[in-house]
C-alpha cells in the first residue's frame, strides 16, 4: 500500500504518554480510499488510529481490545515479543499502568513464546489479548503504526472477514 505518515492529517487523541501516543485521523475518507485499494473488512474495525511508539518501548501488556491489524508506516528493526505467564504463576502481580486500556505484567513472571520483526509497509494481524511487548533502543527512530482494532470480534472472525482487493 502506498501510504506515508505525511499523507495523513492527524489530531492528538487517545492514549498520551512519554513513549506511546495515539492520533485520530482527520482525513479518514482519504485513508478509506487507500485501504480499499488493498483490502476490505467484512467486519469493520471499531477503532482506526495512528500509534507512535518511542524508546523505551512498551512493557509486557495485553490490550483492552482482542484483535488489531497493524500496518507499519515506519518499523525499525525492533522485535515484538509474545509472552505467556510462567507455569508457576497462577495470579500475576498487579502492576501500575499509564493507561486504562492495557493490563501490564512483570517480565520476571513471563516466558517468551514467539517474536517477530515488523517490516515497513506490511500488515500484521495480532491477537492483542496475548501478552506482548516492544523494546526500543534510546536512539531508535519512532515506530508509526496504522492500527485497526476490533473490540467485539475474535481473531479468527476478523481474519476470515478480511478480503484482499482483486488485482
Amino acid at each position: 500500500m502506498d501510504l506515508t505518515l505525511s499523507d495523513l492529517d492527524l489530531k492528538k487523541d487517545g492514549v498520551a504518554s512519554s513513549n506511546f501516543n495515539e492520533f485520530y485521523i482527520k482525513n479518514k475518507n482519504f485513508l478509506d480510499a487507500k485501504i480499499a485499494q488493498v483490502l476490505s473488512f467484512g467486519i469493520p474495525p471499531n477503532t482506526v488510529n495512528i500509534t507512535t511508539i518511542t524508546a523505551p518501548g512498551t512493557r509486557a501488556h495485553k490490550d483492552q481490545w482482542p484483535v488489531a491489524l497493524n500496518f507499519y508506516l515506519t518499523a525499525g528493526d525492533e522485535r515484538t515479543w509474545i509472552w505467556r505467564l510462567k507455569e508457576d504463576v497462577t495470579t500475576p502481580t498487579p502492576t501500575p499502568t499509564a493507561s486504562d486500556y492495557v493490563t501490564t505484567f512483570k517480565f520476571e513472571e513471563l516466558e517468551k513464546v514467539n517474536s517477530y520483526t515488523a517490516k515497513q509497509n506490511e500488515f500484521y494481524l495480532l491477537d492483542t489479548s496475548a501478552i506482548h511487548s516492544v523494546w526500543k533502543a534510546k536512539d531508535s527512530a519512532p515506530r508509526h503504526i496504522l492500527r485497526f482494532a476490533w473490540w467485539y470480534s475474535t481473531f479468527d472472525q476478523v481474519l476470515a472477514s478480511i478480503v484482499p482487493a482483486s488485482l
